[in-house]
């Protein structure tokens, strides 16, 4: 099973990923990891190597010296991390910040399932 760690601090949000990942052959392949915070998320990231796929959202709760705020998070793991890292923050701007700190490309929230489905079909 592939890891999956999604970044999202918008409750509404993460409940339609969980509906969507939770059920049918993409519970079956993946575990979801999620994250509504930068502490969070380091977390997770750190307690879990074996991560293939993160989505970002561009603003969660943490410190919002600089917007998006992921965008250090994303340069952060880009050293270690050789998975597929999806920006998904719903601003065109951010979502544009993002990719150049490390994300691979950017997608709609609304695509997410889809756009991490077809980065796991793709690895195998």
């Amino acid at each position: 099973m592939k890891k999956v760690l999604i970044i999202e601090d918008d409750i509404y949000i993460a409940k339609m990923y969980r509906e969507y990942f939770d059920q049918g052959i993409m519970a079956e392949m993946i575990i979801r990891l999620t994250a509504s915070s930068i502490k969070e998320a380091r977390e997770k990231f750190n307690e879990n190597k074996d991560i293939s796929v993160i989505v970002f959202d561009g603003v969660v709760v943490g410190p919002a010296d600089k917007l998006p705020n992921t965008s250090e998070l994303v340069s952060e793991f880009k050293k270690s991390f050789r998975g597929t890292m999806i920006a998904a923050s719903g601003i065109p701007a951010y979502d544009e910040v993002l990719v150049k700190a490390g994300c691979d490309f950017f997608c709609e929230k609304s695509q997410v399932v889809n756009c991490v489905w077809d980065v796991l079909c793709s690895k195998k």
